[in-house]
């Protein structure tokens, strides 16, 4: 890379981060080990709050910004108070939650951060949504943000971010406009480390705040980052890094601290907070028999098939120990797969004894799956099978374990142009226990618009992780125009909407508790 082409890189991004703004009762409980806080939690239920009345934040469990001149915290800007959301409970449903009231940005950037935490390893999560529709604005958690041993005070200056972000469409790191980011703030200083696209609505003009789940576990150096149950970032903060392109994470991990919440260039509530931090944790185990979504999230351009059909939605669970199907145990889902597929499933995932795992199962399975692309092509893929099935199981003493088992099974993709006129027809017909990611239907045969990947999967050990779909079918957006001034730039790199047939996941946080 030139130094010209460098140059205007940084300028991209330093434009990119002005976009995201870069530059009580039942309040919560804390559990203070070997000088780390085990967990917090806090749902802001708090009394006296009434949709006409808010409720200053609780102070002894939280640490704000902005502040005055003098250090106080501004008054009214962090607050509980009751919201609309388009999300919960249906429209226009009323829930509590923190709230933020400001449309501040870098260097006052509101943060809300959980006072005298400090975590090495970490699970934190947050259910966030902005309200307000400006496109240059960000909301998300920070994590790792050191603590002064003295005071219990974070450093503001320093920390890690994974921010949701509304910004004008940038053709080479955000040409949907609707974007997550990682960022690694030093002295201030906001270094972009990884982006993702999405199809996600951030913000909404019309009516409630559609709101998002958002997930960061990080163990050791690792750091992996969710929005509603999908992993979208996945990287490593190597020590001693120095800036080597257009993302970078330079300077030494922070090894430990505390969380929090922040938002940028809008007002915005959060709810169901929740931070965790021992050794072999259970973080997540999900099985579903069907799953689709439009490229993270079925936003108003995404997926025609919207729902998730047979699915234990079993994310988050922490103890050893059975508490019911929303925590640990055993859960088996319904007896059919939905949205219309004709035969069984089987859904099931178990957290006991120090082991995850989750298992999927169709049988007698039969269906269409009917996509209109952004061109207007129209695609059907039809699928039969007796059986399909994908197991996967983690514990923190051996290597995840994975196996996907696929009997007579048989697929047809039918690709027609915005007239009805086919363009394209692909079968084949393949009884395997397949080999991990094997590719059965390349874009390339069918006109750029479908991936059919069997044994569809990606597996870490640290944290312990495995995601396993014996079938996944990825929709292609074709090369996207994107202005950006008076010329255009294209880019291939999004899947419209994905299809996951008898998917797993199963995670654990092995990591020391130190």
């Amino acid at each position: 890379m030139t130094f010209g082409s460098w140059t205007r890189w940084r300028i991209a991004i330093a434009m990119l981060c002005v976009a995201v703004g870069i530059a009580p009762l039942n309040a919560g409980f804390a559990d203070i080990q070997g000088g780390l806080v085990n967990g917090y939690s806090d749902n802001f239920d708090y009394t006296g709050v009434t949709p006409t009345n808010d409720v200053p934040i609780d102070q002894l469990d939280w640490q704000i910004t902005p502040t005055a001149t003098d250090g106080t915290p501004i008054p009214n800007v962090w607050v509980v108070g009751s919201v609309q959301t388009s999300t919960l409970g249906g429209p226009g449903s009323e829930i509590k939650a923190l709230k933020q009231r400001t449309t501040g940005s870098v260097p006052s950037e509101p943060i809300a951060f959980v006072r005298n935490g400090n975590w090495q390893n970490l699970i934190v999560q947050a259910r966030g949504a902005f309200d307000g529709n400006s496109q240059n604005s960000g909301v998300g958690i920070v994590f790792r943000a050191p603590v002064d041993i003295n005071t219990g005070v974070a450093d503001k200056n320093n920390f890690y971010l994974f921010t949701a972000a509304s910004s004008v469409p940038d053709p080479r790191l955000c040409p949907t406009g609707r974007c997550v980011f990682l960022f690694k703030r030093i002295g201030g200083a906001y270094f972009l480390s990884a982006v993702k696209n999405t199809y996600l609505n951030f913000v909404n003009a019309s009516g409630p705040a559609e709101s998002h789940l958002y997930k960061v576990v990080m163990s050791g150096n690792r750091i992996q980052a969710y929005v509603d149950g999908r992993l979208l970032i996945d990287v490593v903060d190597s020590p001693g890094d120095d800036i080597a392109g257009a993302l970078s994470m330079p300077g030494p991990m922070f090894a430990n601290g505390t969380v929090g919440l922040r938002t940028s260039g809008t007002r915005a509530w959060f709810d169901d907070f929740s931070v965790m931090g021992d050794s072999e944790r259970a973080y997540e185990g999900r099985a579903a028999a069907l799953t689709t979504y439009g490229q993270v999230g079925a936003g108003a351009t995404g997926a025609v098939l919207q729902a998730t059909a047979a699915d234990t939605n079993f994310h988050y669970h922490d103890h050893d120990f059975p508490t019911g199907p929303s925590t640990e145990g055993t859960f088996i889902g319904p007896t059919s797969p939905g949205n219309g597929f004709a035969g069984g499933a089987l859904v099931q995932t178990k957290g006991t004894d120090g082991t995850t795992t989750s298992s999927a199962q169709l049988f007698g399975f039969s269906g269409t799956i009917t996509q209109t692309m952004p061109d207007g092509t129209m695609i059907d893929v039809t699928m039969v099978s007796d059986t399909i099935s994908a197991t996967a199981s983690t514990n923190c003493d051996d290597t995840p374990f994975t196996n996907v088992q696929l009997l007579n099974f048989s697929y047809l993709i039918v690709v027609r142009n915005a007239q009805g006129l086919p363009l394209v027809n692909e079968g084949k017909v393949t009884q395997v226990v397949p080999p991990p990611n094997t590719v059965i239907s390349d874009p390339q045969s069918n006109g750029g618009y479908v991936q059919i990947v069997l044994n569809s999967q990606r597996t870490t050990t640290d944290p312990k992780r495995a995601d396993v779909s014996a079938i996944q079918i990825d929709f292609l957006q074709r090369p996207l125009t994107v202005s950006s001034g008076n010329s255009t730039v294209a880019t291939s790199d999004i899947t419209f909407a994905s299809v996951q047939l008898a998917n797993v996941v199963a995670g654990r946080l092995c990591m020391p508790f130190i």
